[in-house]
């Protein structure tokens, strides 16, 4: 069974116009090409004028000063400046996307021009067949406008052109016909081709529009990504109950920062420390209480502690402190500062009037430890010797001897 493609189907294109069958994407389309559709139109109503005053030249050559010659000089200049006027118009009013059929007057009024030339200059009529197949395909081909209205100015110079060689000019019907056949032709090679550029600019704003769209649902795709994989590793690396760093995450910084350390030959301190019969907690209020004693002191501590600390959670109601660039004096002042913080903490109802407290061991990094794990096992010893002496106080390790503060 062959497999489905992914890719959307192009907007339906109108048989006839070349326009989008779908309105929101023509009359975006027609917006994206307003700059373009206004700079050339303005170019070629203004070569289209400066062509018909031109020609006021062969009007005199074929007629001399008369008052027909006279006649056809007003109406170019007429013509003219009404193509001055649109081109002046048209570039600086967004008319092609609210009153499109104003592009096609200009073509309307120069279709009317050169029938009415035909009246006041019949003995030019072989002439003038030859400029009406050059306006055709000017039309379709130059002026920027939407096929229909470029399509009825065409088959308004076509038969008003027609009708004024037989009425005016005196063209045998054979002869009308003939020249139909070969205004038809122009006609349909000139719809033709503009029907095809029009078409083919829609289907590369289509395509454009389409990778635009894949562009951004990939950009997307990828900030989605980004923002489930910053999840991910947030949860690796965070505690999921009080958000602090998990004991991995925790011993991978202190880890980085005992080795910057060690290398630059600055001072390293750890502080470990839990909750003092913190069983009674959640005998006492359950869980739940207990989970958000645990959030409460986490929060606390995360507060009490200068920028450059790092505080984990170890497990259960265990936590520990790195302080880079710090001896175990000062570790020890900052140990206490925990202590008070954690004694004075205000829990939340129903335990409002609880007391808890910390135990907590301290113990320094020696420069001739090659790892971490001696010092942790100092501050762990530390500890649990604070817990025997009785809880809720700061003990700290050095290499000879164990200390102890109330």
């Amino acid at each position: 069974m062959a497999a489905q493609s992914n890719e959307e189907p192009l907007p339906q294109l109108h048989p006839i116009t070349g326009q989008f069958r779908d309105r929101g994407m023509e009359a975006a389309f027609r917006e994206s090409v307003l700059g373009s559709v206004q700079r050339d139109s303005r170019l070629s109503l203004c070569i289209a004028a400066a062509i018909l005053l031109s020609f006021s030249i062969a009007d005199f050559s074929f007629l001399g000063v008369t008052q027909e010659s006279w006649l056809l000089l007003a109406m170019r200049l007429t013509v003219s400046s009404c193509c001055l006027f649109f081109a002046f118009h048209l570039s600086r009013h967004p008319v092609l996307l609210t009153r499109p059929w104003l592009h096609s007057v200009a073509p309307i009024v120069i279709a009317l021009c050169i029938i009415l030339i035909v009246p006041l200059r019949p003995t030019t009529l072989p002439t003038q067949f030859t400029a009406v197949i050059i306006a055709l395909l000017a039309f379709y081909l130059f002026v920027p406008n939407l096929l229909q209205g470029i399509l009825l100015s065409s088959l308004l110079l076509t038969a008003g052109f027609l009708f004024a060689a037989w009425f005016w000019a005196g063209l045998p019907p054979v002869r009308v016909l003939t020249h139909g056949l070969l205004l038809s032709m122009a006609n349909f090679v000139g719809f033709g081709t503009a029907l095809r550029l029009a078409r083919l600019e829609r289907r590369q704003f289509a395509l454009l529009s389409e990778e635009r769209h894949s562009n951004h649902r990939l950009t997307s795709a990828m900030a989605e990504q980004q923002r489930l994989e910053e999840q991910l590793r947030h949860r690796a690396e965070r505690d999921d109950l009080t958000g602090i760093a998990n004991r991995r995450h925790f011993m991978e910084r202190a880890q980085g920062a005992w080795a910057e350390a060690r290398a630059q030959g600055r001072p390293f301190s750890l502080c470990m420390f839990d909750l003092d019969h913190f069983k009674r907690v959640n005998d006492t209020w359950g869980h739940d209480g207990g989970d958000r004693t645990l959030q409460r002191v986490a929060a606390a501590c995360t507060e009490a502690l200068r920028p450059g600390d790092l505080l984990g959670r170890f497990g259960g109601e265990e936590f520990m402190v790195a302080f880079p660039d710090t001896d175990l004096e000062e570790a020890c002042v900052l140990a206490e500062r925990l202590r008070e913080t954690v004694a004075g903490l205000a829990l939340p109802e129903p335990m409002t009037g609880a007391r808890l407290t910390v135990t907590l061991g301290v113990a320094a990094a020696l420069s001739d430890e090659s790892s971490l794990e001696p010092t942790i096992k100092r501050a762990d010893d530390a500890l649990y010797r604070g817990k025997r002496s009785g809880r809720n106080r700061v003990e700290w390790h050095t290499d000879a001897r164990l200390v102890s503060a109330n």
